[in-house]
């Protein structure tokens, strides 16, 4: 199964329920991809998020230069890439650009 962790920063020290949870469904076999806006302090980055390659793992948001609409683009590629195998087709009914918000509720 493939799971996203969707954070405000990563790796964060204190966040210890967020490592526990992707390291042990990591464990159990799940692909476990993060979606952080902010860079955390990889510096002091507890050992298991070097251990299981979760750096590798993170896709970060927050780009000062990106428009709020790229964003927003870039966001929707990454969760339909995880979500339906690199093609997106399942949830292309969820364009809200295309079908308006009520799609989405």
């Amino acid at each position: 199964m493939k799971i996203a962790f969707i954070v405000r920063r990563f790796p964060v020290i204190s966040q210890t329920f967020v490592l526990n949870q992707a390291t042990g469904l990591m464990d159990l076999g799940h692909e476990v991809d993060i979606l952080s806006f902010e860079r955390g302090d990889t510096g002091e980055a507890h050992a298991d998020t070097q251990k299981y390659g979760l750096l590798a793992r993170t896709t970060y948001l927050k780009n000062p230069s990106l428009t709020l609409l790229e964003w927003i683009r870039r966001a929707s590629f990454l969760l339909c890439k995880m979500l339906s195998g690199n093609s997106g087709a399942g949830l292309s009914s969820l364009n809200i650009f295309r079908f308006g918000r009520e799609r989405c509720r």
